[in-house]
């Protein structure tokens, strides 16, 4: 038997909306689309999913309606949905979305290692281990820093 989405179940063979979780599907898109996050609508709704369910569930034209289920939602309300998950999920979107400067900077931990005795693969990893957000936003990176990764590099060069 196929899964049957959530909001409807099986009478007399046919697929027919469970009143109660229907408005909890349509609260939700409409907080969703109000702008809150995937959780805190949620949250207010009380779906009993996981947030990656709640995605599916956002993008499933089951909701529409077909032959087989009755329409939970309007095509325009769908569209808009589909606009605000595209806006929502491209670069930088999740602080973009609520208008924060998307952080690209970072600084470096000062190393607690020499690097004798670590692999090349050991090094790589210990270097991007001490990469860590730049808690001004400032720099890039300090010419200390960029001395300590010109150091590791040469080691990883000579093993």
């Amino acid at each position: 038997m196929a899964h049957i989405a959530y909001g409807y179940r099986i009478r007399d063979g046919r697929a027919e909306p469970v009143p109660d979780e229907a408005e909890k599907i349509r609260i939700f898109i409409d907080l969703y689309l109000s702008g809150l996050s995937i959780k805190e609508a949620n949250q207010a709704a009380g779906i009993p999913r996981s947030a990656t369910s709640l995605r599916h569930l956002l993008k499933n034209p089951v909701y529409l309606g077909d032959g087989y289920y009755p329409a939970l939602t309007e095509k325009e309300t769908f569209d808009l949905v589909a606009l605000e998950i595209e806006r929502r999920t491209h670069p930088g979107s999740r602080a973009t979305a609520r208008g924060q400067p998307v952080r690209q900077t970072f600084r470096m931990k000062p190393p607690r290692r020499n690097g004798s005795g670590m692999t090349a693969g050991e090094i790589a990893s210990y270097i991007y281990s001490l990469i860590i957000p730049a808690a001004d936003g400032r720099s890039v990176m300090s010419e200390k820093d960029t001395e300590k990764v010109r150091i590791w590099r040469n080691k990883l060069n000579h093993q």
